[in-house]
């Protein structure tokens, strides 16, 4: 009988010395209180670094902890994310990218929460910024989030409805029960950067969320190779584009006001890129985002109307209006 509670699972591609940092983190925390409960699972994306010589090292000293996977070739992201959700042996599986790190009492928190709330299918683990180095924290813990405490969502639906925002956008944090992960069947937002959350959406309409305010996890504001991995045709557009994938899978699932929030949340994001791109002179890639844009937005939304338009307007009045609002802003 498998008798393990909790995988951590790291997702990892080319970052072998973050990769050391983000394991030590949980095996600090690996005290008596989890015993054999608990499972480190490093799902390697065909490194081409030392990656594989850390996962055997950590391997070979933690035999009955920490387990490794090789995909033969890249996979990209989110079927990565997937492996190491569906490899893992845990009954719950929490998300840690290899440049990131747990905080102190994560996993005390972590299992306090799963032991006491059975119905749960997600928790979104709080966090705090650090600098690219994880040495010193760029903001307070938790900020505003302290001040309202942890909450419990049942049905999980109500996580959408009554904060009107998608799930977070960082992928350390998540803790998805592995058997929700399974039902939700993800594999349509492969294509996409933000597997996690979509998937996460796609559970919160079956199963109870909870939110955990205390900061467990500490993030690279940046990394320190300075690499961005998500840079294509449409950066910086590829995020919410992929969060209007989203919402076409998603649209059976939620109250229509509800899912015409996020739908409205993504097309915003995708219009101020626009102008910020037109206001420093950025390259945009107009006809390829016009065409996503028709392929993926609800017609009947007059944001999507705005993108449109805006693609047309020419840059120097974007500016003019830019300088307005600031002027106003200030008088």
């Amino acid at each position: 009988m498998n008798s393990i509670r909790l995988t951590v699972g790291i997702p990892t591609y080319n970052r072998a010395g973050d990769l050391r940092i983000a394991v030590e983190s949980v095996l600090v925390q690996a005290n008596n209180r989890f015993c054999d409960q608990l499972e480190i699972l490093i799902s390697d994306n065909a490194s081409t670094d030392a990656t594989s010589e850390v996962v055997d090292e950590f391997m070979a000293r933690y035999p009955r902890v920490v387990n490794g996977r090789n995909n033969v070739s890249n996979i990209g992201f989110s079927r990565n994310v997937d492996a190491v959700i569906r490899h893992a042996l845990g009954e719950y599986v929490l998300l840690l990218s290899d440049d990131d790190a747990l905080d102190e009492g994560a996993l005390d928190r972590l299992f306090d929460i799963i032991d006491m709330h059975k119905d749960v299918g997600v928790v979104f683990l709080s966090e705090t910024p650090y600098d690219s180095a994880l040495r010193a924290p760029l903001a307070p813990p938790c900020g505003h989030k302290a001040k309202k405490g942890d909450i419990l969502y049942r049905p999980g639906v109500e996580f959408v409805r009554r904060n009107h925002i998608f799930p977070p956008f960082l992928v350390s944090g998540y803790v998805f029960r592995r058997e929700a992960w399974l039902k939700a069947d993800p594999t349509d937002f492969f294509d996409t950067i933000c597997v996690h959350a979509l998937a996460a959406l796609r559970i919160l309409g079956i199963y109870s969320a909870y939110v955990s305010c205390a900061s467990s996890i500490r993030y690279r504001t940046e990394n320190s190779t300075n690499e961005n991995r998500w840079i294509d045709e449409l950066y910086p557009f590829k995020f919410h584009l992929d969060l209007l994938v989203g919402c076409k899978g998603l649209k059976s699932l939620y109250p229509a006001r509800s899912h015409r929030y996020l739908h409205q949340q993504a097309l915003r994001s995708v219009a101020y890129h626009i102008m910020d791109l037109k206001v420093s002179s950025g390259r945009i890639p107009v006809g390829l985002l016009r065409k996503r844009l028709k392929e993926l937005a609800d017609k009947s939304d007059p944001l999507y109307w705005l993108n449109l338009i805006l693609l047309q307007v020419p840059a120097w009045i974007v500016r003019i209006l830019f300088k307005v609002a600031v002027r106003l802003r200030h008088v």
